[in-house]
């Protein structure tokens, strides 16, 4: 049995040549002994897949892409913006939550108002010592105490009639930087 370059290794079933070209123009069936393997001796043709058609789906690929992105980029923004707001409003609220405890804690130990003004009252406590509340740029200073900020104005008053105790009611109300408006009141006695 003679062997030329096309011709089949009969012990191993390999190609013994392709003359370099790509296996995929090699006719990949099992050699018989009526049907030996046949090289195919083009390559196989550019003409069925043009390089146009490449460029056209990349076009469109990376157009897919950018959409996509825009999108997720679009949802991300608004995810971002909407938790800043919610993080703002909690911390507005937990402010203003912090700045009526702070002042009615400054009216907790009033006993007596002795004297009342605009913006200043004077109070003495359960021991009867004596005090100065009063209300300036954006503060309630007690003495010269800074002991609450953050407000743009502050009033109080004192109810006109007695309740049932025999006592006044002091009333106040605050109106916070952040325009949330707070108000509490307290049983007091007047002289």
């Amino acid at each position: 049995m003679s062997h030329n370059k096309h011709s089949l290794c009969t012990q191993h079933h390999k190609p013994l040549s392709t003359n370099n070209y790509p296996l995929s123009a090699i006719n990949h069936t099992l050699p018989t002994k009526h049907h030996p393997i046949t090289i195919i001796h083009n390559p196989p043709s550019t003409i069925d897949n043009p390089t146009g058609t490449t460029v056209i789906e990349l076009i469109i690929a990376v157009s897919v892409a950018l959409i996509i992105s825009t999108m997720v980029l679009a949802a991300y923004l608004i995810i971002f913006k909407e938790f800043n707001l919610f993080t703002r409003k909690a911390d507005s609220v937990m402010e203003t939550i912090v700045l009526k405890k702070k002042i009615d804690a400054l009216f907790t130990d009033v006993m007596t108002v002795t004297e009342k003004y605009k913006t200043t009252m004077e109070y003495t406590d359960s021991e009867n010592n004596d005090h100065v509340l009063t209300f300036r740029n954006g503060s309630i200073y007690l003495g010269n105490t800074v002991k609450t900020s953050g407000l743009k104005s502050f009033n109080y008053s004192i109810s006109e009639k007695r309740g049932a105790g025999g006592r006044y009611l002091l009333l106040w109300d605050a109106v916070l930087v952040n325009k949330h408006w707070i108000g509490g009141a307290k049983e007091v006695n007047v002289k």
